[in-house]
């Protein structure tokens, strides 16, 4: 699937969620990196204290395979992303697998995967919140047309009906990562895209299942978005 194809899917939910009004992000329960507290050395009794991201477990693996890996992510409520090559790019807390030197590692924070291979990134706990309660109060209304229709936008290049039907055809999976990490991308006039916020931070795998069951069940209705300096001026 080409990158501008995904960037119309991504599109269809464009701002769910953006921080405008009635967002505040003080109320956000939010990821934070722990502080790891050291034992007493051996030599002399002292304490030594590590604040900071640590590892907490790692092993080699040869063994492991994608399905073993995704499970064991799925019964910690957490969510997958890979990595070509390049360290240091997991978004938070997790456990990560390098493809290369087959080494599994547990962690506590961002950018711990070393280079090549997937990671399981833990989203926080369930706070029990409802698929309205959280469309409502995160800005769903306000970027996608209130609260009783769903606006899904329209890449300037796509037919609406063709992205309703994209949207819908999607699975969960898909959804609820989207949300998770949000959508990121390239214009094809090299400016950089950001429409949908990562909710890694803010939202735990159950309720990101329970918003998108809700704006999906919501009636459709279709408006074409522009892009400045591609499809309009600032003026």
């Amino acid at each position: 699937m080409s990158s501008r194809t995904e960037s119309l899917l991504a599109a269809a939910v464009a701002g769910l969620f953006a921080g405008c009004g009635g967002d505040d992000p003080t109320d956000r329960p939010r990821r934070e990196c722990p502080t790891e507290t050291g034992t007493p050395t051996a030599d002399t009794g002292d304490t030594v204290t590590t604040t900071g991201p640590v590892v907490t477990f790692q092993e080699f693996d040869d063994q492991i395979t994608y399905a073993e890996f995704a499970a064991r992510c799925t019964d910690r409520l957490g969510k997958l992303q890979t990595h070509a090559t390049c360290a240091g790019n997991n978004a938070c807390a997790g456990f990560h697998f390098n493809k290369g030197s087959k080494l599994y590692m547990e962690h506590t924070c961002r950018a711990f995967n070393t280079c090549g291979g997937i990671s399981c990134v833990y989203l926080p706990e369930d706070l029990g919140r409802s698929g309205e309660e959280l469309y409502n109060n995160y800005c769903g209304p306000a970027c996608h047309g209130g609260i009783d229709t769903f606006t899904v936008w329209v890449h300037p290049d796509d037919d609406a009906a063709a992205t309703v039907d994209r949207l819908i055809g999607h699975s969960m999976e898909w959804h609820t990562t989207m949300l998770a990490f949000g959508s990121r991308g390239m214009n094809a006039n090299g400016t950089a895209y950001a429409n949908v916020p990562h909710r890694y931070e803010t939202m735990s795998v159950a309720e990101l299942e329970r918003v998108m069951t809700h704006l999906l069940a919501l009636p459709k209705e279709t408006e074409t978005f522009s892009i400045v300096g591609i499809t309009e001026d600032l003026n």
